[in-house]
């Protein structure tokens, strides 16, 4: 069954039907208690007959008992279901965005993905305790009333009547023009979104190139967008409570005067007035709840349509896969990708080669040649667009989607070091969680982290800022090689991973990868990584120009050869 943003309320259904039936055992109380008051008025004070006051009071004390007691249950059943409702939606949402691959998780846009687990998880929750609370309390209310106010008096119920569907025409206009401003609201919110994250996140740029001011602005008039769309919601909601109030005020005034000045119409008793007056008073609250409601379903339902499609994006999502077998080759045949729509430039095109086991294989090329796209079809990060990738004569994946799971096969390392707020211990362990310390402690050393960690106290305890910001480039590359090192996997990807390193840690570096990793995949803009690799890939505009070993390539592709020398007159 396809997860939905309401997957996770199946569970609490017996609460969810409890909660309003409770509320409809208030309304009726609510509602019988005005027609008892009219009998204690007309017939028990004005007749001065205890009894019948005695009787009725206790019976319209346990009316209220009864009420209380079933609005405190059912206030706290849709107050306890919409918060265990929002945690497992925010679960579900969370679960699936680590579930997505990589090329889902950009369409869906990671900017808006924190949007949908708070903004969007908020509104759902506070939806469904809203639905519990007042899904029948205000139609029953404002049925019953006008029922009962016919019973109390014909030509007060018909003013009822007129002013219910008076009140009703503002809230349905209000209903009608809702939505769409609704969707607006949430796009502008995302824009927000985005803007912040994108300036948080390039924060060192922005000011490197002294655009603090311009991003400043872009800001303020993306906020302005949303406060617009925001405003013109408000302006919208704003006429509800005013022309409903009115319309039901209007009706308690025609009652009273009416019923007190003109008998022919059919004069009202002292009990009979204050009977209709609160049946009116009642309905005002009803109408009230009822915009509440409506609002909050408005919001709901535009957050569930976001959600839905979001939770959609897992057809090609992780977690379907079949356990990969163990490494022997991976073949490409023919292997070709494209990012963003189909038209748009390919990426990488006709590649076809095949990494064995206990074999390296490197690949360089100049900037935008489509060395980090492989590195990500190899993992199983992304899968081609077209022709097939193979593990072992399995196909594993191909025309966008995956069958066998190849990222159990690979020690990863992207080209973007991601490092998480906590400690350096923690960040290993994401490597190999049952690694003890003497091994955490030898895969820095393996990687050339251990002495500058030593530098800043207890190397595993040192703090590591949300991204690693506290860290250089070099050195945040260094630790996330030595959570790779910690790997069981059986093979080695690089992608470009020791490209902040100087020449001398790199070959630290190099020296120990043979040992650690008997199957390697090395991506680097430096050939020095690579120069020893059993077959190098030259890459030039997403495609593989030539192959070979070094010696082979130097002698026979001009391209390469002149790579070769640019970067060896800029070493020298």
């Amino acid at each position: 069954m396809a997860k939905t943003a309401l997957s996770p309320l199946r569970k609490y259904r017996g609460k969810v039907i409890l909660a309003p039936l409770l509320k409809i055992i208030e309304c009726m109380a609510e509602l019988a208690t005005p027609f008892l008051v009219r009998y204690v008025i007309d017939d028990g004070i004005a007749s001065h007959d205890m009894k019948a006051i005695f009787i009725l009071g206790g019976i319209i004390v346990a009316l209220a008992v009864v009420g209380f007691g079933s609005t405190m249950v059912a206030q706290y059943l849709a107050s306890r279901v919409a918060s265990d409702y929002g945690h497992d939606l925010r679960s579900l949402l969370f679960a699936h965005s680590l579930a997505l691959d990589e090329r889902s998780l950009e369409k869906a846009s990671k900017a808006k993905v924190s949007t949908y687990i708070g903004n969007d998880a908020f509104a759902m929750q506070n939806g469904v305790m809203m639905f519990m609370r007042l899904i029948f309390r205000p139609p029953i209310l404002l049925l019953g009333s006008f029922c009962l106010s016919f019973v109390v008096s014909p030509w007060a119920g018909l003013i009822f009547g007129v002013a219910i569907v008076l009140s009703a025409v503002v809230m349905g206009t209000v209903m009608l023009l809702s939505p769409k401003r609704y969707r607006a609201i949430q796009s502008r919110l995302d824009d927000l979104s985005t803007i912040s994250s994108d300036d948080i996140q390039g924060r060192r740029q922005i000011k490197a190139f002294n655009n603090q001011e311009l991003e400043k602005r872009r800001y303020l008039e993306a906020a302005k967008r949303y406060e617009s769309a925001s405003m013109e919601m408000g302006k919208l909601s704003s006429f509800v409570n005013p022309l409903t109030f009115l319309f039901i005020n209007a009706g308690i005034v025609l009652v009273v005067f009416l019923g007190g000045n003109y008998e022919g119409i059919g004069g009202l008793t002292s009990g009979e007035i204050a009977s209709l007056i609160s049946y009116l008073v009642s309905s005002l609250a009803a109408l009230t709840m009822w915009s509440r409601l409506v609002s909050s379903l408005n919001k709901a339902l535009e957050s569930k349509r976001r959600l839905d499609a979001y939770l959609a994006l897992e057809e090609k999502g992780e977690g379907k896969k079949d356990k990969a077998p163990a490494l022997l080759a991976v073949r490409f045949d023919n292997v070709g990708f494209t990012y963003g729509q189909k038209g748009d430039g390919k990426a990488v095109s006709g590649l076809s080669f095949e990494l064995r086991e206990g074999k390296s294989i490197g690949v360089v090329g100049g900037t935008g040649s489509g060395k980090s796209t492989v590195a990500k079809l190899l993992s199983g990060v992304y899968a081609p667009s077209e022709g097939t990738v193979f593990l072992n004569d399995q196909i594993a994946s191909q025309n966008g989607e995956k069958k066998l799971d190849l990222r159990s096969l690979f020690a990863y390392v992207p080209q973007k070091t991601i490092l998480f707020s906590g400690t350096v211990r923690s960040n290993l362990l994401l490597g190999r969680p049952t690694a003890s310390d003497d091994e955490l402690i030898e895969a820095l050393k393996k990687a050339q982290a251990l002495a500058f960690l030593k530098e800043k106290g207890s190397p595993l305890d040192v703090a590591v800022s949300e991204g690693g910001s506290n860290f250089s480039g070099g050195q945040r590359q260094r630790i996330v090689l030595a959570r790779a090192f910690l790997s069981s996997a059986p093979a080695l990807i690089l992608d470009d991973s020791l490209s902040a390193l100087d020449y001398i840690t790199e070959k630290k570096i190099r020296d120990e990868l043979p040992s650690l990793f008997k199957t390697a995949f090395l991506v680097s803009s430096r050939l020095s990584l690579v120069e020893k690799c059993d077959e190098i890939l030259f890459f030039d505009h997403g495609e593989i120009a030539a192959r070979g070993s070094h010696e082979e390539l130097l002698e026979r592709s001009p391209a390469y050869r002149e790579f070769y020398e640019i970067q060896k007159g800029a070493i020298e």
